[in-house]
C-alpha cells in the first residue's frame, strides 16, 4: 500500500514489495539453449514490477562467478558452468529503491527450464566413434 501524507509538502511513502513477474532461464548454446554442459553461460532474465535498488542471485547455490547486470526494471544474472554445478536451481533476493524486499524467487515465470549434463558430451562422442569406424 501507498501512502501520502500531506502537509505543507507531499511525501510519498512505498510500503508496496516489488516482485519478479517475468523470470525466465536460457544457455548460450546455439544447438539447444535449453541444455548446459560445462563452459556454457546460463541466463537468467527478469523484469520487475518497478525499479530495483539491488538484486542477487545464486545459482546451484552459490553466487561465484556469478555476474549480476541491469538497472531500473531490467536485470540479467548469468553464470559459466563449471565441473562442480550439477544443476541450474536459482535463487533471486531483490530490494526496490526504497528498500522494500521482494519475496525470493526460485521459479521461472514462463515455465523455462536449463537440462545440465554430459548427454550431449556423450552423443558427439558416439558421434565421432561412428565417423571413424565408417569405411570408404
Amino acid at each position: 500500500m501507498c501512502y501520502v501524507i500531506c502537509i505543507y509538502d507531499c511525501i510519498y511513502i512505498d510500503t508496496i514489495a516489488p516482485t519478479l513477474p517475468t523470470v525466465s532461464i536460457t544457455t548460450n548454446n546455439n544447438f539447444n539453449p535449453t541444455f548446459a554442459r560445462i563452459g556454457s553461460t546460463v541466463i537468467v532474465s527478469i523484469q520487475s514490477s518497478e525499479p530495483l535498488l539491488t538484486l542477487s542471485a545464486t545459482i546451484s547455490g552459490s553466487n561465484n562467478n556469478m555476474i549480476v547486470d541491469g538497472s531500473g526494471t531490467s536485470w540479467n544474472a548469468s553464470f559459466v558452468m563449471t565441473q562442480a554445478q550439477t544443476n541450474t536451481l536459482f535463487s533471486i533476493s531483490f530490494l526496490d529503491i526504497t528498500g522494500n524486499s521482494g519475496t525470493a524467487v526460485t521459479q521461472t515465470t514462463d515455465g523455462s527450464i536449463v537440462t545440465v549434463g554430459k548427454l550431449f558430451k556423450i552423443l558427439i562422442q558416439n558421434f565421432n566413434s561412428n565417423i571413424n569406424n565408417i569405411k570408404i
